[in-house]
């Protein structure tokens, strides 16, 4: 177990991986106990790469969920709102609760785990443990079954649309967090922390982003980021794509940036079978390229050419191929395939079955990309434009924690302390939680 050789070999491994004693310890606790634990650890630290390490190697019947059908796919899983049938808002005790198809095999399930928690509602995560204690008719917090939760707590927080805030604020008075939930109390799960940065390296631009993590903003550390400001658009090298807090201002720069490109537009349409939501898709249903445009790889290349995250440009597009050009090699790009999986009884065991496949070429348009959708992303470089400012706890720090060094980061204007939205209800949780640092 020491070894790297059973991870899927899509798997994207940060720089420097390795299974240390620590993540070791992590994986015996879970497999050989039923400890209900919180996974968190700074951007960085291998929390996905430990879950899909998990998923292949432990003897446990596992279920993978979370939020956003785009990392509930690229590890395999499903989204929460699918998986229990629940509704995109603030579920209704009497109507949104039933014994559900897949029932058999939530009653086989030994563990959940829930990546990128931090974007989890409370109220979500309550209706996760209603469901599974009906559908698994067991009165014990989430019907019995073991609970691994993963993600940074310093990162994006969830949702909360305005016309729901009265009734969320009335039923969890103390925020939506998912640590606000009744049923996460009830289990106070064991709090572990990985600690090692694999995604950066430079310890100066390591300790500041811990410091923005912790909302501990000083001039230094501001002059230190601020260095990276260019002093007009036209600085920020080719290539690069630009985080920016909203869908409004991303789409801008795209749409834009697209109509500038004189050559022909040619449209490509995704084909898709059995069960696929539109917002579990990987890039546009619909896709629209232009020869020179900027576009993001989104799926790793079996032949270690690119991974998710490399950023191209469309050389040319011909007899429906598209041609691309990385790091100044041209590769024609074959469309992909992404999978839906559920799980099947098959005699007495549950079988892992494809319920919707979505092929299409592995990119999308490049120049913008909203902050939220990049948590979890990689990039060797990447500008941010934090343009009429950062609205919500940790958009700063993730926008600033994408890049591998500080010279891959480029600002498009200055950082501000205002930019650094924390909630104090994080501070109070983590100093509640006694950190089990293996």
């Amino acid at each position: 177990m020491t070894n790297l050789t059973k991870l899927d070999s899509e798997t994207e491994l940060p720089k420097d991986f390795y299974l240390n004693r620590q993540i070791l310890n992590l994986f015996d606790e879970i497999e050989n106990k039923n400890t209900h634990l919180l996974l968190t650890g700074k951007a960085g630290t291998g929390k996905s790469t430990f879950i899909e390490y998990l998923r292949i190697n432990s003897s446990k019947k596992i279920q993978i969920l979370a939020l956003t059908g785009i990392t509930a796919v690229k590890g395999r899983g499903r989204t929460i709102h699918s998986f229990f049938g629940l509704p995109h808002r603030i579920p209704n005790k009497k109507n949104d609760f039933k014994f559900l198809k897949n029932n058999l095999w939530i009653n086989k399930l030994d563990l959940i785990v829930i990546d990128e928690v931090s974007l989890v509602r409370a109220d979500l995560l309550d209706a996760v443990d209603r469901s599974l204690r009906m559908n698994r008719k067991n009165e014990l917090p989430f019907g019995g079954v073991q609970m691994l939760f993963v993600g940074d707590v310093f990162q994006m927080a969830p949702i909360v649309n305005a016309s729901e805030k009265e009734a969320l604020d009335s039923c969890y008075p103390d925020g939506a967090y998912f640590f606000n939930s009744k049923s996460y109390l009830n289990i106070d799960p064991f709090f572990a922390e990985l600690d090692r940065v694999f995604r950066q390296r430079d310890k100066k631009f390591i300790e500041v982003l811990e410091e923005i993590r912790r909302d501990r903003i000083t001039e230094e550390i501001l002059n230190y980021v601020n260095e990276r400001v260019v002093s007009k658009i036209e600085d920020i090298p080719s290539g690069l794509v630009v985080l920016a807090p909203t869908n409004r201002r991303t789409n801008v720069i795209n749409t834009k940036k697209l109509s500038e490109i004189k050559n022909p537009e040619f449209t490509f349409c995704a084909s898709i079978t059995g069960n696929f939501n539109q917002n579990e898709m990987p890039t546009e249903e619909v896709l629209r390229l232009k020869a020179g445009a900027q576009v993001m790889m989104i799926k790793n290349d079996r032949n270690g050419r690119w991974v998710n995250g490399t950023i191209g440009f469309v050389h040319k597009i011909q007899d429906s191929k598209i041609i691309v050009k990385i790091a100044n090699k041209l590769h024609v790009i074959d469309e992909e395939v992404w999978e839906k999986w559920d799980y099947q009884l098959v005699g007495d065991e549950y079988e892992p079955i494809v319920v919707g496949t979505f092929r299409q070429f592995p990119i999308k348009l490049a120049w913008a990309a909203t902050i939220h959708k990049c948590q979890g992303q990689t990039f060797e470089k990447a500008a941010v434009d934090f343009d009429m400012g950062a609205f919500s706890h940790g958009m700063a720090y993730v926008a600033l924690s994408r890049v591998k060094s500080i010279q891959g980061l480029y600002l498009i204007r200055d950082l501000k302390k205002d930019d650094v939205i924390f909630d104090k209800e994080i501070n109070k949780f983590i100093g509640q939680n006694e950190l089990l640092l293996y």
